[in-house]
């Protein structure tokens, strides 16, 4: 074993007593440069498995283009010079496992959760956040998510570059794989890779009719000079592009049919089923170049028809049990007790006029904007009592913030001080933005309902 996976092997015995860190956040620049999909070898069976209407016997599910299954990624070096890598699987090298900080992995799902940390929900962003703690340079070495062809449900893999070496990194998500589950590195592996040059050039033939070719060619020439990798993939394609038709991170893609040549385009077409707000749309992508390094990109987007309503779930945004033992003694609150949303748009506050100029201050710095602040205040109370927000849940557009009072025991000696206790907890305006009307309920620890307010955000 080298010295890198020394160095791994010796992290990862030590990973159970894991602290939870502050890591940097990268700029989204370099996750384009590194965002093509690859595959590892042995390569996969042809046959493909879509996702389909139950309700559709017609869907047509052709194997895929022979030329998207390459053994191979583009990567860029710190220089910004491109080169495609062939990967193969290193006999002679065993994965080094990475045990599971449970603690920590809680901690951060309770981040995400309280939409915080987003990107523990990027596999690639994850191994460059923590690249350091396994040797890594989360800033020079390029960081590639391969293709999920060959991957398993909750599992995801990811290639490292680092100095001369490639690293295959393997994901979970400790939490399951429904929802806005964190991933977490499970694995470590060294693999072998040749890197080879790339001198074809794209084959036009005959275009598709309706495209703007003086773009297209312009996002071709981009990729070739490893930019904007992302329109290699077209699951990434769709939902990038998808926000010119008002499509959002919501909305649920889903690949019907694939065909390696078309009427529409003879180098390929990948139809997207896309539910936005309870309606169904097509989604159509083709290819407008021949070759394996030929982009994707937009036919058209149009209305099929309306989805009906399915009920809708209760999900929870935050929780946590640090509260749980408080208990209130009183028999009523404070008069002047009080519940605030605070809304934070890019920096312009809205908010309860209730609220202090210094409370208000804190929430005006940036790692606020963009967010619903869940405001609680207990009013004037004795030093022993406290507040605290300990569940905050949404069902369609009803969202209930659960808090947890406290007070002094009737034998606890009461001192004099009188404090005003506050709590609050953040919540990503997007959630509430899809909505555009919210019904808030504050409710305490026995269900009574402390005060009800309705939030509407325009834009």
């Amino acid at each position: 074993m080298n010295s890198k996976m020394k160095k791994i092997a010796s992290f990862a015995a030590g990973a159970a007593i894991l602290t939870a860190a502050t890591m940097p956040v990268f700029m989204p620049e370099r996750v384009a440069a590194a965002a093509k999909w690859v595959n590892l070898r042995p390569s996969v069976s042809t046959e493909t498995k879509v996702e389909t209407n139950d309700s559709s016997n017609d869907v047509e599910i052709a194997t895929p283009i022979e030329e998207e299954v390459v053994g191979g990624v583009v990567v860029l070096n710190k220089d910004g010079e491109a080169k495609r890598i062939i990967i193969e699987e290193n006999g002679n090298e065993k994965a080094v496992a990475v045990a599971v900080d449970k603690e920590l992995a809680a901690k951060r799902q309770q981040a995400v959760d309280a939409g915080e940390q987003t990107w523990l929900l990027d596999p690639v962003e994850v191994v460059r956040n923590d690249a350091e703690k396994y040797g890594f340079d989360g800033q020079n070495d390029s960081i590639t998510l391969v293709s999920p062809l060959e991957q398993t449900e909750g599992r995801k893999k990811v290639l490292v570059s680092h100095g001369t070496k490639y690293y295959v990194v393997e994901l979970m998500q400790p939490a399951g794989s429904s929802g806005n589950k964190i991933w977490q590195i499970i694995s470590i592996k060294e693999v072998k890779a040749t890197a080879t040059h790339n001198h074809h050039k794209p084959d036009v033939g005959l275009g598709v009719e309706g495209l703007n070719y003086d773009k297209v060619i312009r996002w071709q020439q981009n990729v070739d000079e490893g930019r904007e990798l992302w329109r290699l993939d077209p699951m990434q394609v769709a939902k990038i592009e998808g926000k010119n038709y008002g499509f959002t991170e919501l909305d649920t893609f889903t690949i019907v049919k694939k065909q390696s040549s078309s009427a529409i385009s003879r180098h390929g077409e990948i139809d997207f089923e896309v539910i936005h707000q309870g309606k169904k749309y097509s989604m159509i992508l083709v290819k407008p170049f021949g070759g394996p390094d030929a982009i994707w990109t937009t036919y058209k987007a149009q209305l099929i028809d309306n989805v009906p309503e399915q009920p809708s779930k209760t999900k929870i945004l935050f929780e946590t049990s640090k509260y749980e033992d408080w208990k209130f003694y009183k028999s009523e609150y404070p008069q002047d007790m009080f519940f605030a949303t605070i809304v934070n748009s890019d920096g312009q506050l809205a908010y309860d006029n209730r609220v202090s100029e210094n409370i208000i201050n804190k929430f005006k710095r940036p790692e606020f904007n963009n967010k619903i602040v869940l405001f609680a205040n207990m009013g004037a109370s004795s030093a022993q009592s406290d507040i605290g927000i300990e569940k905050v849940t949404l069902h369609g557009n009803d969202m209930t913030v659960y808090v947890h009072t406290k007070s002094p025991r009737p034998d606890e000696i009461i001192t004099m001080n009188i404090i005003y206790p506050d709590d609050y907890v953040t919540i990503d305006s997007s959630i509430l933005r899809e909505r555009g009307t919210m019904n808030i309920t504050f409710v305490d620890q026995k269900g009574k309902v402390l005060s009800k307010n309705k939030l509407t955000i325009k834009g």
